[in-house]
């Protein structure tokens, strides 16, 4: 019971605390840390060691009691590419933003120097912070032996992540991500009930990291779908000013 608390508290604090976060900062862009947007500047200085010291955590707590599995260094290793994505992907981003929205500078940058920029913030940044992130959820739900019946607890969490990723996807321009993703993250839940042979609907009742991967995984395409509905494509948030 200690753990599927930890692991409870765990997955909400980084459902909600990087989003809440993120949310304060967004509204209020436009203000500045020297020639950074405090949104990037939160996203390098907080967030990222924030969110690196729950990834730790989760990790420690998923390989507890299987300290020589070898998915131990493969989820290290996504750990790295997670922070190494987000610190290229932020990095960019700034000199981005503050050259073209803060600063009114796109026309006088060299095409060719622009287009490495966008690749750095838009395309590879986001790939091995995508590549990162959802990797990690896959691995760990193929290796949690936690139990929790506390169905309704990983439910929300699980939906709440889902859909505030959609969001971050789209946001991304990488609105093509999230299908995979979700195929990846059911396909490890798959993974660890022919693992452990259980069925998915008794699967769903006893481990909490397998409902939260795969509301996860069910709520970002959701996510993705009503965006599309309501806004008639994947145009990002911040093209309409939200």
């Amino acid at each position: 019971m200690a753990k599927s608390k930890r692991l409870s508290m765990l997955l909400w604090v980084l459902t909600l605390v990087p989003a809440m976060i993120i949310l304060i900062t967004e509204t209020n862009k436009r203000i500045l840390v020297g020639y950074i947007r405090i949104v990037d500047f939160v996203d390098l200085v907080i967030i990222a060691p924030f969110l690196f010291l729950i990834f730790l955590s989760l990790h420690a707590l998923v390989f507890e009691q299987c300290e020589n599995s070898k998915w131990k260094w493969v989820s290290l290793a996504l750990l790295g590419i997670f922070l190494y994505g987000h610190s290229m992907h932020v990095t960019a981003n700034a000199i981005n933003t503050y050259s073209t929205e803060i600063q009114d500078y796109r026309n006088i940058i060299p095409s060719d120097t622009y287009a490495l920029i966008y690749f750095f913030d838009e395309d590879l940044g986001h790939w091995l912070f995508f590549l990162g992130l959802f990797g990690l959820l896959g691995i760990w739900v193929t290796q949690s032996s936690i139990r929790d019946h506390r169905i309704w607890n990983s439910l929300v969490s699980g939906s709440l992540f889902g859909v505030f990723y959609a969001v971050v996807i789209i946001e991304s321009s990488q609105y093509w991500i999230g299908p995979f993703v979700a195929l990846w993250l059911i396909g490890c839940a798959y993974y660890w009930c022919r693992d452990n042979k259980i069925a998915l609907k008794e699967a769903w009742k006893i481990n909490p990291f397998l409902r939260f991967v795969v509301s996860v995984a069910v709520f970002l395409l959701v996510g993705q779908i009503i965006y599309y509905l309501l806004i008639g494509g994947f145009v990002q948030p911040s093209e309409l000013g939200y």
